[in-house]
């Protein structure tokens, strides 16, 4: 069975439609097959295909209500398709409310995929702008990472060799999307990303880009990170000219 409606920055009303569609269609388990925003879907999706009430009935923070899941989610089997999220590898999802302009992640342990396949021979066709975009997503979740307050150990010694690989093949890929082996090592960083999430946590500048995209639904969440990125590195350099002038 087929449910191919999954929107980039995926929307409530897009989860519900996919978890009644699972419902009538007695699935056991889900083949998330594409970008970071087919798996987080898939996620939430897997979580309302086995629960009763709205998806936002179960979301702790905004206007959700903060309910505990009763019913374990379905299995997720993650095929990505794209170099950015990290979520296959990761236990979480972000999920739009378009009726209340609220973007926000949902954490489960059961969200983690039972199976993740990372094949860069899939990433092939992604345009040069996405790939960026994505690229640099994978970058922030792990300089986010090495910089946040909830870096460790565990998720420094991710971080580091995900920052190194998309740092120095990035460029690569965007240049030359046939490059395989820049593919292939950005790939690698973003899944190494996505473990960096699992056992750390990443800055506010992650929770800042899904509020200004919860208003602009079309705006790649890749290009957004960049957009905060520029900003705050110019606030850093105008306070240090400040300091420097005082």
């Amino acid at each position: 069975m087929l449910f191919d409606k999954v929107e980039p920055n995926p929307l409530e009303s897009t989860v519900m439609a996919g978890s009644v569609f699972a419902k009538e269609n007695n699935c056991e388990f889900i083949v998330a097959l594409g970008g970071g925003s087919c798996i987080d879907a898939s996620k939430a999706i897997a979580v309302m295909a086995t629960n009763d009430g709205d998806y936002w009935d179960y979301i702790a923070s905004g206007s959700g209500r903060g309910k505990p899941i009763e019913n374990k989610p379905l299995p997720i089997v993650a095929i990505t398709t794209t170099a950015g999220t990290g979520s296959e590898t990761d236990p979480g999802t972000v999920i739009t409310n378009q009726e209340k302009n609220e973007k926000t992640g949902f954490l489960d342990e059961n969200l983690f995929p039972i199976i993740a396949i990372v094949d860069p021979e899939l990433m092939l066709s992604v345009p040069p702008k996405y790939t960026a975009y994505q690229g640099f997503d994978a970058l922030f979740h792990s300089l986010e990472g090495y910089i946040s307050k909830g870096g460790n150990i565990m998720s420094d010694m991710h971080a580091l060799t995900a920052i190194e690989n998309v740092g120095l093949n990035l460029a690569k890929a965007v240049k030359n999307g046939n490059d395989l082996d820049a593919r292939e090592k950005v790939a690698f960083g973003s899944t190494l990303s996505g473990i960096v999430m699992s056992v750390g946590a990443t800055t506010s500048q992650h929770s800042l880009e899904h509020a200004m995209s919860a208003f602009h639904q079309e705006l790649p969440h890749g290009a957004g990170i960049i957009m905060f990125s520029r900003l705050i590195s110019h606030t850093l350099l105008i306070n240090k000219y400040v300091m420097i002038d005082l």
